[in-house]
């Protein structure tokens, strides 16, 4: 039986040399934006397809046990990463799934390493429609 093929990380970079986004988030709530930013990023590293659902109360309040601020603090953060071009706007604000574009191509190398390919934000529209069906039965039902 073929492995699994697997669409979550182990690690990510953090570099030493931080990017003015966080910069900014840190500068305008501390420590708790920057404690934030890095939780949210291992929290969508571990999450199937890089892409967090907040649609349901479960996910939002794991997602504030996770990073450890309230959620009008956490609505602040995020609001200020969208105005800042790092999460996907029309993803968090219509479909309400954080997709942080720049955070997953940081898996790039990771990704580069395995048979699938890096998951992008319409993978979880497509895990959604197919994702309890078998690969030949996937195949079956996207040629008709």
């Amino acid at each position: 039986m073929a492995r699994p093929k697997k669409n979550t990380v182990d690690y990510f970079s953090h570099d030493c040399i931080q990017n003015k986004s966080l910069h900014i988030i840190e500068n305008m709530y501390g420590n708790d934006g920057y404690s934030f930013f890095f939780k949210l990023r291992e929290l969508l590293g571990r999450t199937h397809g890089h892409s967090y659902d907040l649609t349901e109360f479960q996910g939002w309040e794991y997602l504030l046990v996770v990073t450890r601020v309230s959620k009008r603090k956490a609505e602040e953060i995020m609001d200020t990463l969208v105005e800042l071009g790092e999460l996907d706007e029309e993803m968090l604000n219509k479909e309400g799934r954080i997709w942080w574009q720049s955070f997953v191509d940081l898996l790039e190398d990771v990704y580069s390493r395995r048979k699938n390919e890096i998951p992008n934000k319409d993978s979880h529209h497509f895990e959604k429609k197919y994702g309890d069906c078998s690969e030949d039965e996937m195949m079956m039902l996207i040629q008709g």
